[in-house]
């Protein structure tokens, strides 16, 4: 529309402004989940693994990574599946 302004329009290689708190917490919470995987690792009698936080790092980095995709298409996997294939574990 003519003669509104919308204020500044971002480019899809520009990013919106984030605050350093913002950043601090994201930090933290991934420190500590990153911390939570890698203890359950390491106190695990049926894991062994060289470096138990890379291990940590992928498993979370995987979980996320499909979390996200479910959520974007949640029809890709039925929920019954997705639910009986965990149950084995």
């Amino acid at each position: 529309m003519e003669g509104v302004d919308e204020g500044p329009v971002l480019d899809v290689g520009d990013e919106a402004p984030v605050s350093q708190e913002l950043l601090d917490t994201i930090d933290r919470h991934g420190k500590s989940r990153t911390a939570q995987v890698r203890d359950v690792i390491v106190e695990h009698p049926d894991v062994r693994v060289g470096d138990p936080g890379v291990a940590a790092g992928i498993i979370l980095f995987t979980v996320e990574m499909n979390t996200h995709t479910f959520m974007a298409a949640p029809r890709t996997v039925p929920s019954k599946r997705s639910r009986t294939s965990w149950s084995r574990w």
